[in-house]
């Protein structure tokens, strides 16, 4: 359970949507940065949510928008889950 925003976000109650990796930068050293494993989560009333993990096996949990979901999926080529949440893609 993560509390973000005022909001209490618990991966046991919300829905696993898909798993990615995303890049940090480095607080120590400008210009590198670190891969993380993540995992994306919707929340019963439609909030969205990632969930990191750190070093000695913490969590980090990390408030999604609308707009970053999307990226997500483009990023990660999930056209079934973007088509799932938000719609037919456009066809080219």
């Amino acid at each position: 359970r993560f509390f973000m925003g005022g909001k209490v976000y618990d991966t046991e109650k919300a829905e696993e949507v898909a798993r990615f990796r995303r890049s940090f930068p480095s607080s120590l050293i400008q210009g590198i940065y670190f891969r993380k494993d993540m995992t994306l989560y919707r929340t019963e009333r439609g909030n969205w949510f990632s969930v990191s993990k750190e070093d000695y096996g913490e969590q980090a949990g990390h408030l999604e928008t609308e707009e970053s979901v999307k990226r997500i999926f483009e990023a990660t080529n999930n056209i079934e889950a973007f088509e799932r949440f938000f719609g037919e893609v456009e066809k080219a």
